[in-house]
């Protein structure tokens, strides 16, 4: 088998019992596809344990690729269009089968607009519900969300009637906005709050320092 390890596809064991937080490797995983809970992979083991839990839908987010797909700017072009399209039909199929019960969100190539554009449209007609998309563009060069370049993509969005699903600090793309607490686009804002933050507020402690210091 080319990937034996479930990766970030479970952390769930056919028992019940989960793996921990500290010993999961979302992208090598710690347990052997064989040995995670049916549930997540086969959409009709999922329903039956949503059914024991008293769970009637799941939204379902994509993780090997990053939350947002980011990770494919990393390989070949084509194949990353490639995988995307067989993602998406996946997405289709899973949704059908559990009869509106599951909805996984689709992906898009958010690095190419025209793309990414067409991929929404053929989203939309597949019947899925929405999208998940990179919160960070701007650590890989594009410009950030708040820039005017992604409203096509927002309109289009609006117009299709397809939620955007983003996932701040999901990843090393999110660090940057996790730790500064905003987008490059919307910097001066921040700025300008701090300055206008009332004057006790400076003499607080950070996390972790001591009050004298």
């Amino acid at each position: 088998m080319l990937f034996p390890y479930a990766g970030s596809a479970s952390v769930i064991r056919k028992d019940g019992t989960k793996s921990a937080l500290l010993d999961w490797d979302i992208q090598n995983g710690t347990m052997p596809i064989h040995d995670i809970h049916p549930a997540s992979y086969d959409p009709k083991a999922r329903l039956a344990l949503m059914d024991d839990m008293g769970v009637w839908a799941h939204v379902i987010y994509p993780n090997v690729t990053g939350f947002g797909a980011h990770k494919l700017m990393a390989i070949d072009r084509d194949v990353a269009l490639m995988i995307l399209s067989v993602y998406t039909d996946a997405c289709a199929e899973m949704q059908e089968e559990s009869g509106g019960r599951l909805f996984p969100q689709a992906l898009i190539p958010f690095w190419d607009m025209e793309l990414a554009l067409q991929e929404l449209d053929r989203i939309h007609s597949l019947g899925l519900r929405g999208i998940t998309m990179s919160s960070e563009p701007h650590s890989a060069g594009l410009p950030d969300i708040t820039a005017p370049h992604w409203e096509p993509l927002w309109d289009a969005c609006q117009s299709l009637g397809l939620p955007v699903n983003f996932h701040v600090g999901s990843s090393e793309f999110g660090k940057e906005a996790f730790e500064k607490g905003t987008w490059p686009g919307l910097d001066k804002i921040r700025k300008q709050c701090r300055r206008l933050r009332p004057a006790g507020d400076a003499q607080r402690p950070r996390p972790g320092q001591h009050p004298d210091q």
